[in-house]
């Protein structure tokens, strides 16, 4: 999977801010040079309880809170008049239009919407010497994960009635979240959740 741009947007505003991540263009405003804080950094495993039949300890993986720092270079439609200066206001008008600083991360490919990350905006920095002009902007999330959009919903037409449900994620390349609601409809006896031993 190849990832063709990142949109910036916050809670207070329906507008977006697209960084792209493809090859220049002239139609191109602002183009990604460098990314940091996405890889994967310490997995911490945190200890949550003791298994109530086999008394087995219990651990969950958890990652420190991530900053991503992006650095923009500003790329203005000359053919229209366009200056720097007009999109780096830009830039500061979209991402303080939530005067909390809280921000969404989406990332793309092909149009797609592959994932999301939320946080606050600590800083934007302009690189007063660089030879092309560039913002850098650093986005502190307390929440490291990285997290999809849409969830994957299974219909209850789809379970089986007699055998136990199991659910298969295969898109998935890494341990996440997993919530459900229960209704009965009928009196019943006995209702077990658990994992599957096997796996």
């Amino acid at each position: 999977m190849k990832l063709s741009s990142i949109t910036v947007t916050t809670s207070n505003s329906s507008e977006e801010l697209v960084l792209s991540l493809q090859e220049y263009s002239s139609d191109c405003r602002y183009l990604i040079r460098g990314m940091l804080g996405i890889d994967a950094d310490e997995i911490i495993s945190k200890f949550y309880g003791f298994g109530a039949v086999t008394g087995k300890r219990f651990y969950e993986y958890t990652m420190k809170p991530r900053d991503i720092v992006i650095r923009v270079s500003l790329n203005p439609l000359f053919k229209i008049n366009e200056d720097i200066s007009e999109i780096r206001d830009e830039i500061y008008r979209r991402i303080s239009a939530d005067r909390s600083g809280q921000m969404t991360l989406q990332f793309n490919s092909a149009g797609s919407i592959v994932c999301a990350i939320t946080g606050r905006m600590t800083k934007c920095e302009v690189a007063h010497f660089s030879k092309t002009p560039e913002v850098q902007i650093t986005v502190h999330c307390d929440d490291p994960i990285f997290r999809s959009i849409v969830p994957i919903n299974i219909p209850p037409a789809e379970l089986p009635t007699s055998n136990p449900v199991k659910v298969t994620d295969q898109p998935s390349t890494a341990p996440h979240g997993f919530s459900f609601k229960v209704k009965f409809t009928a009196s019943t006896s006995t209702f077990v959740i658990q994992d599957d031993p096997t796996t």
